[in-house]
């Protein structure tokens, strides 16, 4: 509910925050994927403290961009940042590569 209330009030990205190595609940999903295709950067974290969150072919398939290895408050920094600059998911991704 809390994902498409975002979705709905037209936040600029959105940073979901989810389990080790970035597992998260379906419902969860479902809802991101829902903000991807109302053209919102979704940015899928882990608030594990060690570990990284890696683009599989069905993340990249339902359009996330991961947060590599960035906790979920450093990936929200990055987001607000990065989308001064731009809002192409493959420039923002290799932003979260770079940083």
């Amino acid at each position: 509910m809390l994902v498409d209330t975002a979705r709905q009030y037209g936040s600029e990205g959105l940073v979901i925050a989810g389990f080790g190595g970035g597992t998260f609940p379906q419902a969860f999903v479902d809802a991101g994927v829902r903000a991807v295709q109302a053209g919102i950067p979704v940015v899928q974290a882990s608030r594990s403290t060690s570990g990284r969150v890696i683009i599989t072919p069905r993340k990249q398939e339902q359009g996330f961009i991961v947060s590599d290895d960035l906790l979920p408050h450093k990936a929200r920094i990055l987001l607000m940042l990065a989308l001064t600059m731009t809002r192409e998911r493959p420039a923002l991704q290799e932003l979260f590569y770079q940083y």
